[in-house]
């Protein structure tokens, strides 16, 4: 009798007899016999096996390959730890569920879904172990489900309390799963509060992490805040974070500016920009060059100027880079254009190293063009730089030449066999 025609009890006990004699990992690359037997596997591994049936290993790699089969899948095996406790500690299954049950307790059950829902909501804030219920994890749970009326009250107790201690919690920075979850309202409530009962924390963000615990750090909220690309979340953080006279240290400023640019957002980008920062320069080299090679001129235009980058920061052209020769290496005339509406000098550097002469060297005829027209002084370099480029990179240059100094080269002769490669920013 083939064995998929069996009673589906009788299959999931011959599959469970097989995970426990074979063991998880061995068992685990059997799934692709077929799609039932897959599921009855992967039903029995994270429902019926004991934690210490994850501890074979495979020495092929350093890490266990049931470690690795077991932290893909925590959420699925805690839960299940919490219906059928096996060899498992049962103190974070219980507390997870005593959660559960003071939220619906709490709210109602027909407020924000049935039981089922509110415990898949409280199994995805696990982080680590703990003991008991605290406040801290009824608000982390309040939070989640977006009662901004018990995040208040819970708020209130809390304001009672000495401080946090940050040893034994199980969830994340609150305000920072107020961000995951995109709860804005939740976010306000918790910035009103930190306003309205805690004054003191004004003078600086470090004072405030280390004397109120993680609830108040914004540094996480805001990095969570802008990889979800949420811009009023992101407007409310900043403008917390402006009206406290808070100051980011550079490496997290950067790393903000960073992730802002990478979402490709305008509007994303002018709010982080507005955050004070200890660093000299709002914007960094790798990161104006990085923008530049996106090719969004809107961001360009919005990280250059004044107190962000500077389109002529003069020691920098000794390390072989400036703005305009950003913009050049992007091959982009749009973002050209920007650099040099933005103040850039065109004639900065030696004439090897000018923006023309890069835009020569790597034969980019339209943004030749664009330097040409944009300053009719500009310095065309002698036919040696000229050489470097090409035909039509040449008779352009030979045509402003005769137009401004009435002197004619003559026509195209080749490539100088002496041609240099051009180089890229470092």
């Amino acid at each position: 009798m083939p064995l998929l025609d069996f009673p589906p009890e009788v299959f999931q006990s011959i599959v469970h007899e097989l995970v426990t004699t074979v063991g998880v990992c061995q068992a685990w690359k059997l799934r692709g016999v077929c799609r039932t037997f897959a599921n009855e596997i992967y039903q029995d591994v994270f429902a019926n096996q004991p934690t210490s049936a994850f501890q074979t290993k495979i020495w092929i790699s350093i890490v266990p390959s049931g470690h690795r089969i077991l932290s893909s899948n925590i959420r699925l095996y805690v839960s299940n730890r919490g219906k059928n406790l096996l060899d498992a500690n049962d103190f974070l299954p219980n507390k997870l569920k005593s959660l559960s049950r003071f939220l619906r307790q709490e709210v109602g059950v027909g407020t924000k879904g049935q039981p089922q829902e509110i415990e898949d909501i409280i199994w995805k804030l696990f982080k680590m172990s703990t003991q008991e219920l605290t406040v801290w994890d009824k608000l982390a749970g309040a939070v989640a489900i977006a009662e901004v009326g018990l995040v208040q009250s819970l708020l209130s107790e809390i304001q009672d309390a000495q401080g946090r201690t940050l040893h034994g919690d199980i969830f994340d920075c609150h305000l920072k799963l107020a961000v995951k979850f995109r709860h804005e309202g939740v976010v306000n409530a918790m910035l009103q509060h930190l306003t309205n009962h805690h004054p003191e924390y004004s003078s600086g963000l470090k004072m405030l992490v280390n004397e109120a615990g993680s609830l108040f750090e914004l540094a996480p909220a805001i990095s969570e805040a802008i990889s979800l690309k949420h811009s009023s979340i992101i407007e409310s953080l900043v403008l917390y974070f402006e009206q406290h006279g808070f100051k980011s240290s550079c490496d997290t400023y950067h790393l903000w500016l960073r992730a802002a640019l990478e979402t490709g957002d305008v509007s994303i980008v002018k709010e982080v920009l507005k955050i004070k920062t200890k660093a000299r320069s709002k914007v960094i080299k790798s990161n104006f060059v990085l923008d530049c090679q996106m090719g969004d001129r809107n961001i360009v235009a919005a990280l250059s100027g004044t107190g962000r980058m500077n389109p002529n920061p003069g020691h920098w052209y000794k390390r072989n880079f400036s703005p305009l020769l950003a913009a050049v290496e992007s091959r982009n005339p749009k973002i050209v254009k920007v650099v040099l509406d933005a103040g850039a000098e065109i004639d900065y550097g030696s004439e090897s190293e000018t923006p023309l002469a890069w835009a020569i060297v790597r034969k980019a005829e339209n943004i030749v063009k664009v330097l040409n027209k944009h300053h009719s002084r500009a310095n065309l370099g002698t036919t040696s730089l000229w050489e470097k480029g090409n035909r039509k990179i040449w008779e352009m240059l030979r045509h402003e030449k005769i137009a401004r100094e009435g002197v004619d080269f003559g026509e195209w002769k080749g490539t100088s066999s002496a041609q240099k490669k051009p180089r890229r920013l470092s």
